[in-house]
């Protein structure tokens, strides 16, 4: 079974060109400033609109203590737009107790917020039971670096599907982001999370960034459904 798909997007314009087509999570995202961008308010209110029907997550920024006034707040912001997945970025195993303040202080209500454990430095992450025990719904594997470290350079195969039977006999939903390609999808398949995260492979130049391709996007579905019939 092919897990669900995740595309990263940045403003109304890319919204606006995969408006037709049948993507599981928009994830709103500022490129420009990896790994975590915050889009803004004012973009989420704006995709949305276009993308009325849509799931979506976002995520919260680059700081690697979100226990601050302006995070606490604009994440309480993000939350009363109705996105369905809040994204927080743990930089390392230190800053959990940050993370377990930080989300004592949202109003979740239906937000499931989604903790993003950025492994470049820290490929032991054997702290999954605390992440639940402070209240994320979902847990994620991706890099810092896009152009020099893939989350298969960091982890092995076996590896990663440790982490998603951990993540579920813990009650989390679970992801793998980090440069993924489109030969890596039989991979990703077999190791079966619950979703996958995708963006450099979807641009115009995949070592740019910055512009999404509409029929990288439709090559992507096409190939992820090719890939779940062969399983």
């Amino acid at each position: 079974m092919m897990p669900k798909i995740l595309v990263s997007i940045k403003d109304t314009h890319e919204a606006s060109i995969i408006k037709d087509l049948k993507i599981d999570i928009v994830d709103l995202k500022e490129i420009s400033e990896p790994p975590m961008g915050f889009v803004g308010l004012n973009k989420i209110q704006a995709i949305k609109k276009i993308l009325p029907n849509t799931i979506m997550s976002v995520t919260m920024g680059n700081s690697r203590n979100p226990y601050t006034k302006k995070i606490i707040e604009t994440a309480n912001e993000v939350v009363s737009s109705g996105i369905e997945y809040m994204k927080v970025g743990l930089f390392s195993e230190n800053q959990i107790i940050n993370h377990e303040k930080f989300l004592n202080e949202i109003n979740l209500n239906e937000c499931k917020p989604v903790c993003v454990i950025l492994i470049d430095d820290a490929k032991d992450i054997h702290y999954l039971d605390r992440i639940c025990e402070i209240g994320y719904k979902g847990v994620m594997l991706d890099t810092i670096n896009k152009k020099q470290s893939r989350v298969f350079d960091q982890l092995s195969e076996e590896e990663c599907v440790s982490f998603v039977r951990e993540s579920r006999k813990l009650g989390m939903t679970s992801g793998l982001a980090g440069s993924l390609t489109l030969d890596d999808l039989p991979k990703l398949s077999k190791i079966n999370s619950d979703f996958i995260g995708f963006r450099g492979q979807l641009c115009e130049k995949q070592s740019n960034r910055f512009s999404l391709d509409r029929n990288a996007v439709i090559k992507l579905l096409g190939s992820a459904h090719l890939s779940a019939q062969r399983v």
